[in-house]
C-alpha cells in the first residue's frame, strides 16, 4: 500500500510541476491541444514521466 501512495504522490507532484512550468514559461513548455486542456495534458504527461 505504501508503494501505491508513493506512486500517486510522485505522479501528482510531476503533474503539478508540469502545470506550473507551463504557466511560468508559456513559450518553452506547451501543454494541451484542441483536445486536451493544460490540466489534462499535465496529468497525462505526469503519468508518463512517473
Amino acid at each position: 500500500m505504501y508503494e501505491h501512495l508513493l506512486f500517486l504522490l510522485y505522479w501528482f507532484l510531476n503533474s503539478l510541476a508540469l502545470y506550473f512550468l507551463g504557466l511560468l514559461f508559456p513559450g518553452s513548455v506547451v501543454l494541451g491541444s484542441w483536445r486536451l486542456t493544460a490540466v489534462e495534458a499535465s496529468i497525462y504527461a505526469g503519468f508518463w514521466l512517473t
